[in-house]
């Protein structure tokens, strides 16, 4: 049998295919003869999307704080991210090297010691830089103003990935300008987390980021703009360079620039923020939190009787007196046994028990909170007993 009996396609892929490849081939030609270059356009974020992200980024804000509030108020939620922050962070931080020995001519990286570079032949070859962990070193103890260490603020952050799909780690920098060469360099002084649910991708009416503001690395309160250009602070006159994102803080908005602020998905990663486990099992962790609610009902307030006695009867009187006669009997005598009597006239006399709580075997309570765990601690791949 043919492959071509597999797949009645193929054929038809691969003209295509060979008439695309003849295509770029022209291309380059072109390019290599006229020195004209030409790419493709770049697709944003889809205008439904985009429009959506811009109505409804108040609500996002309420969203993401009452889905932090209730994973760390909801144990069955809160358990399983904690083994998995323990199993993440159990060894703390260590700084470990990128390679072994690196050409400083060709810039091959090795992970074992070599004399001669494989690629280039050269001799002149290094081991990592020590020093170049003091910086970062200073950082594991005193990251921010709020003396927090670098551990705490990656166990925070990786909560917020685990409930909402999305971290944010700010880098804040301090930028120095050099008069001579007209440049700006920069280093980081601080390592904070920022909070998900006030920062968002600064997107323009096509969906594209850093094409919607652009700020001065110096003053960037003074200079933010909706369009290219130079600072116009007095004495500045230098290239404005285009935001990312936007944070709301206080009332105001502050622009950030890609390499300020690192953001991260790992269930859902897309172009801009992931998707939030949590609503994926939202309604089931609403239901063990009604489950936690009832019992504490049950248990502790219990306003409400567990049965009720109806006794038909046409002597309600004589029923009132018999039952204070038999109280007073079982308090002398824990052992008498009562004997009611019933008066049956025209047949209709009966007694009749009304139980209004069911106990738990009844309900099926028990088998249906520990499936409803399982599913989950399976949303974060955790067995129920670690959660």
């Amino acid at each position: 049998m043919k492959l071509s009996q597999y797949f009645p396609e193929l054929p038809n892929l691969m003209k295509k295919e060979f008439q695309l490849s003849s295509l770029i081939n022209t291309l380059q030609l072109s390019k290599s003869n006229n020195e004209y270059t030409y790419q493709n356009p770049s697709l944003g974020i889809e205008n439904i999307y985009g429009w959506w992200s811009q109505q409804a980024s108040p609500y996002r804000q309420q969203m993401t704080f009452a889905l932090l509030n209730l994973a760390r108020s909801c144990e069955e939620v809160r358990g399983p991210i904690n083994h998995i922050i323990n199993e993440v962070f159990r060894r703390g931080i260590h700084w470990k090297p990128a390679f072994i020995m690196q050409c400083n001519k060709c810039h091959t990286k090795y992970q074992e010691v070599v004399k001669e570079c494989r690629e280039c032949g050269s001799e002149n070859l290094a081991a990592p830089n020590e020093k170049q962990k003091e910086t970062l070193d200073g950082f594991l103890h005193d990251a921010n103003i709020w003396g927090q260490s670098l551990l705490d603020i990656l166990i925070s952050c990786w909560f917020d990935i685990n409930v909402l799909d999305d971290l944010f780690i700010y880098i804040v920098k301090e930028y120095i300008e050099d008069p001579q060469t007209n440049t700006v360099h920069s280093r980081p002084v601080e390592i904070r987390r920022i909070e998900p649910g006030l920062i968002e991708f600064d997107l323009d009416s096509n969906g594209l980021p850093k094409q919607a503001h652009w700020v001065c690395y110096i003053h960037r309160k003074e200079s933010a703009s909706g369009a290219p250009g130079i600072c116009d602070h007095p004495g500045c006159n230098k290239l404005m360079v285009p935001a990312m994102y936007r944070y709301f803080h206080r009332g105001k908005v502050m622009w950030f620039l890609e390499d300020e602020i690192i953001h991260a998905s790992y269930f859902n990663p897309s172009e801009t923020t992931g998707m939030p486990p949590l609503l994926t099992i939202i309604y089931k962790v609403l239901v063990i939190q009604g489950m936690d609610n009832f019992l504490y009902r049950y248990f502790f307030e219990r306003r409400m009787p567990s049965s009720m006695i109806l006794v038909f009867t046409d002597d309600v009187d004589s029923l009132r007196r018999e039952r204070e006669n038999i109280a007073a009997k079982m308090k002398q005598d824990p052992s008498y046994i009562p004997m009611v009597a019933v008066s049956t006239k025209n047949n209709r006399g009966r007694v009749d028990m009304v139980r209004l709580y069911h106990t738990l075997q009844e309900m099926d309570y028990l088998p249906v909170r520990e499936e409803i765990i399982q599913r989950i601690a399976a949303m974060w791949g955790v067995t129920p007993v670690w959660g």
